[in-house]
C-alpha cells in the first residue's frame, strides 16, 4: 500500500499541486511552503518528552487548548509543537497557544509525501504523535512510526456520511491504521465505524479528560520503541 500510495501521489501531484496554489491564494495569509515541504528551522533539546500535535484549521486547534493546557501542567517541561494546515488555523494557534507559551512551536503540516514527512519527522523526533479528530495522513503515520513515535487519534469523530465512503477504500484504511498505535473517539458510534474500517485499538472517550488520562494511564499506553519509552516515562506515570 505504501508504494501504490505513492505512485498515485506521483501521479496526480499535477492535480493537487494545481489546486493547493489555487487554495494558497485565496487565504488571507499564505503558508510557509519550506514548512509545507517538512523543513523545519528549529530543532527541540533533547532529554525532554516532545509531542507533536496536529489540529487542521481553527476549530481543531480550539479543541486541542485544553489538552495542551492540562499537557503542560502534567509536565510543564514537556517540548510541544502544533501543526496547522491553514493560514486561519495558524493565526487562532499563535494568539491562542504560542504567545502564552503553552506551545513551544507553530508550524504548518508538511504535504502528505513521504520524503517531506519523513524530512519534518526526522527534525522533531517526537515521542508522541496525536491527531485530532480526523486528520489521517498516510504517509505521516508511516514517518511517525518509522521514528519510533507513538501514534494516537484523539477526539476522533466519523460521520455515517464518511463512514460510508470509507468503506469503498476498506483496504487503503486497514494499511494506514497499521500505523495508529490507539484511537480516541468520542461516541461508541464512532468507535465502531472506525473498527469497522480496521482500526484495532479503539475507546470510546466522550470526555476530553476521560481520554487524556487514558493516554496518561502506563497500562494503557504500549510504547513502541526502548528509545521513546525511556524519554517519555515521566509521561506514562501522569494519571487523573
Amino acid at each position: 500500500m505504501y508504494w501504490l500510495y505513492n505512485t498515485l501521489l506521483i501521479l496526480t501531484m499535477p492535480i493537487w499541486f494545481v489546486w493547493m496554489m489555487w487554495r494558497s491564494r485565496k487565504r488571507a495569509e499564505a503558508p510557509n511552503w519550506r514548512e509545507r515541504q517538512g523543513s523545519y528551522p528549529f530543532v527541540f533539546a533533547k532529554g525532554c518528552p516532545r509531542v507533536w500535535i496536529h489540529a487542521v484549521s481553527v476549530g481543531e486547534v480550539v479543541a486541542a487548548v485544553p489538552v495542551i493546557e492540562r499537557l503542560r501542567e502534567l509536565q510543564p517541561d514537556i517540548q510541544l509543537l502544533l501543526t496547522v494546515t491553514t493560514s486561519s488555523g495558524h493565526q487562532t494557534a499563535r494568539d491562542r497557544l504560542l504567545t502564552p507559551g503553552l506551545v513551544d512551536r507553530v508550524a504548518y503540516f508538511p504535504i502528505d509525501v513521504a520524503l517531506f514527512q519523513f524530512a519534518a519527522l526526522s527534525t522533531v523526533r517526537p515521542h508522541v504523535v496525536a491527531v485530532m479528530e480526523t486528520e489521517l495522513w498516510f504517509n505521516f503515520l508511516w514517518a511517525s512510526k518509522q521514528v519510533g513515535a507513538f501514534t494516537c487519534l484523539i477526539n476522533g469523530r466519523i460521520s455515517e456520511r464518511s463512514f460510508g465512503r470509507g468503506q469503498k477504500l476498506a483496504f487503503f484504511y486497514r494499511a494506514l491504521f497499521k500505523n495508529l498505535d490507539m484511537a480516541y473517539m468520542q461516541s461508541d458510534a464512532d468507535a465502531t465505524r472506525i473498527r469497522s474500517l480496521g482500526a484495532e485499538r479503539v475507546e470510546a472517550l466522550q470526555i476530553e479528560q476521560r481520554w487524556l488520562a487514558s493516554l496518561m494511564r502506563p497500562q494503557q499506553l504500549p510504547l513502541p520503541t526502548a528509545a521513546s519509552g525511556a524519554s517519555f516515562s515521566a509521561l506514562r506515570k501522569m494519571s487523573f
